[in-house]
Formats: C-alpha cells, structure tokens, sequence
C-alpha cells in the first residue's frame, strides 16, 4: 500500500512539471508574437511619416521613395493612396496649367457676348414695373446657365463622336446627350424660355393671379377669426377645469397642514421644497399643455408640426424627471420616506464606523513600512559616503598627476577634461589646476589669434539658408567678446566625447580612465550626397552645430534639397571631417571652404534606439533618472525619452553608437 501511494505523488508531479513547461513555452510564443506585431508597427509609424514629409515637401523623387517603402512594409492602400495622388498631381501641373489658360480666353469671349445681350434684353424690358424687371433678370440668368451647360455639353459631345469608337466611348455619348435633354426638358428653363419671349404678357397674367391671391387670402381671414372664437371658448372650459383642481389641492393640502405638526421643521422645510417643485412642474407642463392646443389647428404646417412634437417631448420630460417622481412619491406618503432615511442613516454609520477602522490599521502598516525603508535609506546612505571618501582621496593624487602631464605636454583636450573633472568634483582650487588652467588660457589665446587672422582675410561668408552674413571683422569681435563662452562651449564637447570613460574612472574609484573601444555605428549606413546650391536663396539649410556634424533642423522649398532630410547630420564635405571641433567657427571655416553647389557631402541618418525597462520597479527614483537623462541628451547632444516600458535615444547613428552604453549604465544603476 507505501509502494503505490509513492507511485502516485511522482506521477501527479511528473504532469505538474509537464504542465509548467507547456505553460512556459506558450508564453515565450505570445511574447514572440507581440515582438513581430511591435517591430512592424514601428516600421508603419517609420513609413507614415516618411509620407507625411514627402508630402508635404512635394517632391516627385521623395513621393516615389516614400510609396516604396510604404508598400515594403506593406501599408495599406488607402495609407498610400494621399500619397499617389499627390504624386500624380505633380505630373499633371503642367497640363492643367494650359488647359486652364485656354478655359479663361473662351469664358471671356463667353463674357462679353452675354454682356451684348443682356444690354439688348434690358433694352427690350423698357417701360414694366422695376420689381418684374429684376424677376426677369433672374430667369435670363437661368437662361444663360443653362445655355452654357448645353453649350459644354455639346462640345464633349463632338469630342467623343470625334475621338472615340469603341463601346466605352458609344457609352460616354449617350450620357452626355442624355444630360443634354435633361437641361433642355428643365422646367424652370422652359418656364423661363416662356416668359422671356413675350414678358408683357406675362406681367399681364402675373397681375391677374395677384388679385386671385388676395381674394383667397380675404376667405382665409374670415375661417381664422372663426377658428378664433372657437379657441377661446375651449380655453374658457380649460380655465374652469383648472378652479375645480384647485379646489380639490386646496382640500389636500389642509389635511397635510394637520400631519405636518408631528414632523421635525428639517423634514417640514423639504417637503415645502417638494411641493414648490411639483407646483413649478405643473406650471411648465401647463403652459407647454396650452401652446400644443393653441397651435394643433396649424399642425399641417411642418415647422408648427415640429414644434407640438418638442412641447410634447418637454412635458413627457419633465413629468418623467427623477426629482418630479421623487417629489410626488413623498408627499403622498411622508411617514414612509421618514421610515426609510431612519433605515439609510443607521446603515451609513455603521459603514463610516468600518471604514475607519480599515483605515487606521492601513495607516499603521503604511508608518512600519516607512520606517523600514528610512533604516535602510541611512544605512546605504552612511556605506555610500564612506566609498565616496575612500575614492576621492584616490582621485586627488590621480588629478594632480594629470594637470602636470597635460601642462608639460601643451595638450588642449587632456588639460580641458582635467580643469572640467576639477571642478565637477571642487577640487579646483589645487597648485596643479591652477597651473593647467594658465596653461590652457595660454595655449587657447594663441589659436585664437590665429584663428581671427585667417577669419580677417576672408572677405564674405558663405550661405547656408538665404539669411545675410557679418563681415570677418565683427565675427572676430564676436569671439573676443564672448571667449568665455567659447571656452565652456569647448568643455562641454570634449566632455560629451569622454563622459563614458570619466564615468568608468569614478566608479572604480581612481586612476587612469581606459580606453573604451567605440560601439559599432548600427544600421542604415551614411551616404554620399550633392549639395544644391542657388545663387538667390543659397543652399536653403537650417542647420544646428554639434559635436558630430552639422544637424539639418529645416530645408527650405527653394532650392530644395532632394537627396536630404530633416534630421540628418552632415559629417564630412568633399572629404572634410565636421566632427570633433571644439567651436562652431571651426566648423564653419571647414564647411565654408568647400562650401558650393554639387558640393560631395557625408550624411548620416537620424536613428531610434531602445533600451527596455523591465528590470526598473516602482521604488525607483523616477526623477532622479529624468534628470540624468536630461544631462546624459544634453553632453551627447541626443534625445532621451522614458516612454512606457523602454528607454527611447533618438540622434545621429555615430552618436548613439558611442553613448547607448552609458544608457545602459545609467539605468544599471537605478537597478541597484
């Protein structure tokens, strides 16, 4: 009897492990499933916008490459289809330019040979009433409109019998004669036609049907004051209706003034309320009541007919409202109403009185919880300021180490990452720092003079977006004024170059920062591009300096820029690296030295990167990772967004090929 009982607790936990596995692989399907779903979701939204742009820039090439790749990724038709049609208008510009031209010659000769006969009609009209002159005005105009529908009409109509033969064109011309009869057997053409030809005439017969019309409308006068009377004596039966109903509240309200002294005055003082609100009700319905029996002889009138069914609506409204019920339910039996608020506010107290105590015992578990988590904050903080110590004692020989290295050897970018890592950590006021500092100054002063002197031989600037450039002069003026400026400006790019080793230093606690080997740039690759440059407008660029080329923010229409996009950093021309400058003014002596039209420029493309969340739960300091996602874009000069569960890096592909993994550092450590 042991023997068969072991033997069946291993099989009931062989199917339970079975069932475990059957569960997990299912849900690694589902989540395979959703990522496939997700990734063609993107390249939709990806070709989306790609149409939008190319829409909105208008470009034949931009449209075809953006119907291409939209049906790569298989959109929808009717997705593509805005885009098709405004490629197709494009093509058809031209012809539809002439054709227009030609359709204003033939409606101006139109015009003026209605001018000369509407002179000769008016002409004609000499000597009838003003008022069936402007009616005769009206019908020649209908005359003319549909003169030149038949005379449109009949032009399609020789075209086809000229061009076409075939079954479908045999078809267009039975619709077109088809439409030519149908304006022609128009009733108010003829009518018109009719009284065109002989217009005294028809003064004539319109004078006749005038004075038939004012004698019906005598009769019709006589049957309403008839009417009239019957409706007064039906409102006098109405009002003596009402004094009966009056009386008979009168009565009922005397006996409920008797009831009335056993209540409480609260209880008094709402049934007041009540009665005030039935008695208003029954005034509004009574008044909309008479509005429906004042106008129910008019109700063949449509628009009268619609107002009975809204007066209707209304009553049906307010006598079926809640607190019109409510009202009337209570004050026929008052004891009832009090008998069920006495129930109601006993089952209220007692629910406030549970709810209480649920909320104290919360209150105490939430004070323990809080206390907990404040003991462990102290403790990690105490362990993190004693690491703190240790490593900054290590930095301080390491620091100094570097300031007289970079001082000895006059390097600007090693003697810029050494003052900056100074500073950050307030260690600024060292002999060492300062040495490097007057060295930097030193080294700096003279590029700077070197630099105004080739600027001074310039004589104008180039154009990058149709905006007016300053003389070489005040360029120079300008960087003497703001060399300040320029040199935090400098700082800030090498540090965007070199925050990941600087990182890695700090956390190891000090000395010499490792080499890091660069992430491999993702794909798409750069390109090689033609610069389109106007004599007029320039090159029509707006364009933002960074660390890693020239950021295209704006491409104006003219010129155009076919082969760019916004969102592309240009990071060579003819050859020229536009990356690692430490100031604007060098790229922009670069790039205008080669600057010019069919100008070979180096494009990279702007790329989306992402990094999930998952590993992140909610006792994470949500704003301290904002923040250090807003200083991480800022030296990288990139955007970084939290968007759900991901991390979302948004910037040139060289850009997010170096700093995706300090990304993955940062949020490493709100992990831990």
């Amino acid at each position: 009897r042991i023997g068969r009982k072991e033997a069946a607790g291993r099989r009931a936990a062989a199917r339970s492990t079975a069932a475990t596995l059957i569960q997990a692989m299912r849900r690694r399907a589902v989540a395979l499933r959703e990522f496939t779903v997700l990734r063609s979701q993107r390249e939709a939204e990806a070709a989306a916008k790609q149409l939008a742009a190319a829409i909105r820039k208008g470009s034949e090439g931009a449209l075809e490459a953006a119907i291409a790749e939209a049906r790569r990724v298989k959109m929808g038709e009717d997705q593509v289809a805005p885009a098709v049609a405004k490629l197709t208008e494009v093509q058809q510009a031209a012809a539809e330019f002439r054709a227009a031209e030609q359709a204003k010659r033939k409606a101006q000769e139109a015009q003026e040979a209605a001018n000369r006969a509407r002179e000769a009609r008016e002409q004609a009209w000499e000597g009838l009433p003003e008022e069936f002159v402007e009616e005769l005005r009206v019908l020649a105009g209908i005359v003319d409109d549909s003169a030149a529908k038949l005379k449109e009409f009949t032009a399609q109509l020789e075209d086809l019998e000229r061009t076409g033969t075939s079954k479908q064109a045999k078809k267009k011309i039975a619709a077109v004669q088809n439409q030519i009869k149908a304006t022609q057997e128009n009733r108010r053409y003829q009518a018109a036609l009719k009284v065109l030809a002989d217009p005294r005439s028809a003064w004539s017969a319109r004078e006749a049907e005038t004075r038939a019309e004012e004698e019906r409308v005598a009769a019709e006068r006589e049957e309403t004051a008839r009417a009239a009377a019957r409706v007064q004596q039906m409102r006098q039966d109405q009002v003596d209706r009402e004094a009966e109903k009056k009386a008979a509240e009168a009565k009922a309200e005397a006996d409920l003034l008797d009831l009335r002294k056993t209540f409480s005055p609260e209880f008094v003082a709402e049934l007041e309320g009540m009665e005030k609100l039935v008695a208003e009700t029954a005034e509004q319905v009574a008044r909309l009541s008479s509005k429906v029996q004042a106008n129910s002889r008019s109700a063949g009138n449509s628009r009268v007919r619609q107002n009975i069914q809204r007066w209707r609506a209304e009553i049906a409204e307010l006598e079926g409202s809640v607190e019109h019920k409510t009202a009337k339910k209570v004050l026929r039996d008052p004891l009832a109403e009090l008998k069920r608020r006495a129930e109601a506010e006993q089952a209220r107290k007692q629910q406030e009185a549970a709810e209480a105590e649920r909320k104290r015992l919360a209150e105490e578990e939430a004070e323990q919880a809080k206390r907990k988590r404040q003991q462990e904050t102290a403790e990690k903080e105490r362990k993190r300021q004693e690491e703190l110590e240790a490593a900054k004692a290590a930095e301080l020989d390491v620091l100094s180490q570097e300031a007289n290295e970079a001082a000895d050897a006059k390097d600007v970018q090693e003697l810029h990452k050494v003052i900056k890592d100074a500073e950050d950590r307030e260690l600024d006021h060292l002999p060492a720092i300062q040495n490097a500092r007057a060295a930097l100054h030193l080294i700096e002063e003279e590029q700077r003079q070197a630099r105004l002197n080739r600027l001074q031989k310039k004589s104008s600037k180039w154009d990058f977006g149709s905006k007016a450039q300053e003389q070489a002069e005040q360029l120079g003026l300008w960087t003497r004024d703001h060399e300040v400026a320029l040199q935090e400006e400098r700082a800030n790019a090498w540090k965007a170059k070199k925050e990941l080793e600087g990182e890695e230093n700090r956390g190891s606690g000090g000395g010499r920062r490792a080499k890091k080997m660069p992430v491999a740039p993702p794909e798409p690759a750069a390109r090689e591009v033609s610069l389109v440059v106007s004599d007029e407008h320039g090159a029509g660029l707006d364009m933002t300096w960074t660390w890693w080329g020239y950021l295209i923010d704006e491409i104006d229409v003219v010129p155009g820029q076919p082969q760019l996009q916004i969102g592309d950093c240009i990071v060579e021309i003819n050859g020229s690296s536009l990356q690692g400058f430490y100031s604007e003014e060098e790229v922009e002596e670069v790039f205008g030295a080669h600057f010019g039209p069919g100008a070979s420029l180096t494009v990279e493309p702007r790329v989306t990167r992402t990094v999930p969340l998952a590993s992140l739960t909610e006792e994470t300091d949500t704003e301290g990772l904002e923040r250090d996602l807003g200083c991480f874009a800022e030296n990288h000069q990139v955007d970084a967004e939290l968007r759900g569960k991901e991390l979302v890096v948004v910037g040139p592909r060289h850009a997010l090929g170096e700093c995706m993994n300090e990304a993955e550092q940062i949020l490493q450590f709100y992990k831990a």
